[in-house]
């Protein structure tokens, strides 16, 4: 009779194991809210601390970033935390995928307490709209006779669910909102689709503008004072994303930057972002060494730890930090790479990860070629290999963005095209094909949109 009751309870606790939730809803033992980037946790027990509770990732392609610092990892392979319900605790996550899955414990060292939940972090979901940056840089002026085409500075253009190739574009502003700055480069939308951010070239500012998640459009766009020069960028979000606790990173041109803190002539500057608001007195310079025409900017993890990939247009170089915390870089860590294998680059201005096979793109600006780099070890003196993504020049080449499946790049000119390049399937590394779309002016920056 013992028995029988004892297999019982094990085959209850079995199940209970088992049981997944999703990250909004509150379980037996947990409440969790979360993004691709951050995990939020507390218990529905009140008034009662658990000092081992434990958390496990079980979505491949995705890591806790903080290890060491947020929890301490355990031989049961789960990272130990203190959580109650009136201390939660957030963890940053890294990394990309579809939905995220985690595994938590109530005590990390034994199986017996533990659920799964379910978050979904957009990364699966197919891009509706591309926003492209229309940037005139010729006249560098911000009125409106600047362009001599009726193009607004950045268009939202509708994209295929199937296909992902454009089908239409439109001004990416509401029609009662007027905006006639052509200085601006890049654009990056939050991960809640309701606030975008903009940098601007050479200006002393950048644009923060909320974005209707119905719409998708663009309205009432603030400037944000800098207190240094910023210059061309992918304007990334670190973690990606855009809620409280993240920042924007922007190349700081150097010899007209009182934030400067090296003799070189351009760094890295990361401004906090609280609320969705972006401070433009609150950034930090990360003291890498970067020349003034250094341009896009984009973040990895490797083997738990975190780097950042910056395109080194004027060294002929991708330069490479580990971060030790998002205001923060390694210095000595710090390599500029000039390529692998038989790839050297001259002018690259674009870097992207594919989220599929997680290999680094590099537009090179100078030969119109864009190369695929595998990173594969904990690394910032070199690359594993590099390869040509396509055969032939693509023209001048600038901005690069993948779509979430990683089968789509859409590529920057400077002509009055986007390209669209497939990724091969058989390979699923090379592009097979490029498809020009044009109506543009001279593109810079993009985004994805969703719905």
């Amino acid at each position: 009779m013992n028995t029988v009751k004892k297999f019982n309870l094990i085959a209850c606790c079995l199940f209970f194991i088992h049981t997944c939730f999703a990250a909004d809803e509150p379980g037996l033992l947990f409440k969790v809210t979360g993004s691709s980037t951050s995990v939020t946790i507390s218990t529905v027990m009140p008034n009662h601390t658990y000092p081992t509770a434990g958390i496990k990732i079980k979505s491949s392609g995705y890591q806790l970033s903080g290890v060491g610092s947020e929890c301490t990892m355990a031989k049961t392979e789960y990272c130990l935390f203190s959580v109650s319900d009136t201390a939660p605790k957030t963890f940053s996550i890294s990394g990309s995928g579809n939905a995220l899955e985690i595994t938590l414990c109530l005590n990390g060292n034994g199986p017996l307490s533990c659920q799964d939940y379910m978050i979904e972090t957009g990364a699966g979901k197919v891009a509706n709209a591309l926003y492209v940056v229309n940037s005139f840089l010729t006249y560098e002026t911000h009125d409106s006779d600047a362009s001599p085409l009726d193009l607004p500075p950045i268009a939202l253009c509708a994209l295929d669910p199937t296909s992902q190739l454009i089908t239409s574009c439109d001004s990416a502003f509401d029609p009662s909102y007027s905006f006639i700055d052509y200085s601006v480069e890049s654009i990056v939308i939050n991960d809640a689709g309701d606030t975008a951010y903009l940098s601007v070239n050479a200006e002393f500012y950048a644009y923060q503008c909320e974005v209707d998640p119905s719409t998708q459009l663009l309205n009432n766009c603030n400037q944000v004072v800098l207190d240094f020069f910023s210059r061309f960028c992918q304007t990334p979000l670190y973690p990606t994303g855009g809620d409280s606790g993240t920042y924007a990173y922007f190349v700081d041109s150097g010899s007209f930057s009182s934030k400067r803190a090296n003799a070189y002539d351009a760094s890295l500057v990361a401004c906090s972002i609280t609320d969705k608001n972006l401070d433009g007195a609150g950034c930090v310079d990360l003291g890498m060494q970067l020349n003034d025409q250094a341009g896009g900017i984009v973040f990895n993890q490797l083997e738990g730890q975190d780097y950042v990939y910056v395109a080194n247009y004027g060294e002929s170089s991708v330069t490479v930090c580990q971060l030790t915390s998002p205001t923060t870089v390694s210095v000595p860590s710090c390599n500029n790479i000039g390529g692998a294998g038989s790839v050297a680059f001259i002018e690259p201005i674009g870097v992207a990860f594919n989220p599929a096979n997680h290999l680094l793109y590099v537009t090179d600006d100078d030969n119109g070629e864009v190369y695929a780099c595998e990173s594969s070890q904990a690394s910032t003196t070199e690359f594993t290999n590099c390869q040509t993504a396509f055969p032939g020049s693509l023209g001048l080449v600038w901005s690069i963005i993948f779509n979430p499946t990683g089968t789509m790049a859409y590529i920057a000119t400077d002509s009055s095209t986007v390209l669209q390049c497939h990724v091969n399937q058989t390979d699923g590394v090379t592009f097979d094909r490029c498809i020009p779309q044009s109506g543009f002016l001279e593109t810079a920056g993009f985004a994805l949109g969703f719905k």
